[in-house]
């Protein structure tokens, strides 16, 4: 068995092995349902008033959830007024609706399959809304405009995983261009729980050392700081002009994002694509067609982006890509951490970061003839004794400070 990009492999494995359930599905089913009856006609007449009761609390209890794009811990939300009660309200409209749908089942496949569906949904509701199960899991729910979605999650997918690759009669191999940190693979092997294994790791085909030059600006204040975002911007506008655009600008927030969106309207001399404007697959058509385009993208741009030749020649990035603090499920993994005796911050929060800022990196290179510029904008790199692992986890490229030298380096690759 094969898993390629197994850097993946433990947020797959984490989504997969909970349990969850969305808004949207409620919604859908109710649409299916009324699908269904149009073409079946159960003629049952009860039928109407029970979807329309589920569609009802299942948009009031978003209202109940404040904010987009949030998740919140679910001991938080039981404390929250009207969240429970309205909990209880979707639970007896299911059931009073699958009263209704086992009796229209006999008009026809279609409906009962919905019936089906309907009890499936409203099982995987009731274990959610029931108490956390042991320690070794963290439910909580997150929210989007328009809806919202339910989750528990295993906090430590390791000791699952473990179970399943325990299997002497198979082979399994994991590649990735991002196992690996500073040369050492002990963080990843301990995520997905295994131990006496052979690991392999085979240097870039890329000549970094000629193709990519890592310019780490000066004077940049801390990246909490207020002012953060608008000092990398103006860093980051000399390269901009000199690599006439064509460049990716990464950020670990859309917070940051948008900010820097907003300053860079104000200019006319470049193209501007930011992340969330348009499907993916056309911003990056996009900006492979435009001339001096910038692309802003968040998490979702790290990785799984491929734009080769002189369309790209720059990657800028603001910060080192710690996860928020504000995550529940982060911060269950750290309290386990912590729990057993281990160091929340060296066993997990660093060794991610530097996963995640290689595979950022690896947007710039992606063919032996491209050519471009690494900016890294987080002074932690040179102030913290942390920034020592990030630079020896990255690939052979040429530091410099200087701006003059970005400069003449783009020069010479045009």
């Amino acid at each position: 068995m094969i898993f390629d990009e197994a850097h993946q492999l433990p947020a797959v494995a984490s989504n997969f092995l909970g349990n969850s359930i969305s808004g949207n599905q409620l919604l859908e089913l109710c649409r299916d349902v009324r699908a269904e009856e149009e073409r079946e006609n159960s003629q049952l007449q009860l039928l109407e008033p029970r979807l329309h009761n589920l569609e009802r609390y299942t948009l009031e209890i978003r209202r109940v959830l404040d904010g987009s794009g949030k998740r919140v811990e679910w001991y938080e939300l039981c404390q929250r007024s009207g969240f429970q009660s309205m909990l209880t309200k979707i639970l007896t409209a299911m059931e009073d609706l699958n009263e209704v749908l086992r009796e229209a089942a006999v008009a026809g496949e279609g409906l009962t399959r919905c019936w089906s569906r309907s009890v499936e949904l409203h099982d995987r509701l009731s274990e959610l809304t029931e108490d956390p199960h042991g320690g070794n899991s963290i439910r909580w729910v997150e929210t989007t405009t328009r809806t919202f979605r339910i989750q528990e999650t295993p906090v430590d997918i390791g000791q699952t995983l473990r179970s399943c690759l325990h299997d002497p009669e198979r082979s399994w191999i994991f590649t990735s261009a991002t196992l690996s940190i500073a040369g050492d693979f002990s963080h990843y092997q301990r995520q997905i729980g295994v131990d006496d294994v052979d690991v392999r790791l085979w240097d870039s085909p890329f000549d970094y050392e000629k193709q990519a030059l890592l310019f780490v600006p000066e004077g940049l204040p801390d990246p909490r700081h207020p002012a953060f975002t608008r000092s990398m911007m103006d860093r980051a506008m000399p390269v901009l002009e000199a690599s006439e655009g064509r460049a990716f600008l990464l950020f670990t927030s859309y917070r940051a994002m948008h900010e820097a969106a907003e300053i860079l309207s104000r200019r006319d001399d470049f193209e501007i694509l930011v992340q969330g404007t348009m499907p993916k697959s056309k911003l990056l058509d996009r900006f492979r067609k435009k001339d001096r385009a910038l692309l802003l993208g968040t998490s979702s741009f790290w990785e799984g982006v491929d734009v080769r030749g002189d369309a790209l020649a720059c990657v800028i990035i603001d910060k080192l890509p710690f996860e928020s603090p504000d995550d529940p499920v982060l911060r269950a993994r750290l309290r386990a951490i912590e729990e057993a005796g281990g160091n929340p911050f060296l066993d997990y929060q660093l060794p991610n970061a530097v996963l995640t800022l290689r595979q950022g990196i690896g947007r710039l290179i992606r063919d032996v003839t491209d050519r471009g510029i690494l900016m890294l904008c987080d002074p932690r790199l040179f102030s913290k004794s942390y920034g020592i692992l990030f630079l020896r986890s990255l690939p052979p490229i040429p530091t410099t400070r200087d701006l003059q030298s970005v400069e003449d380096f783009l020069q010479d690759a045009a």
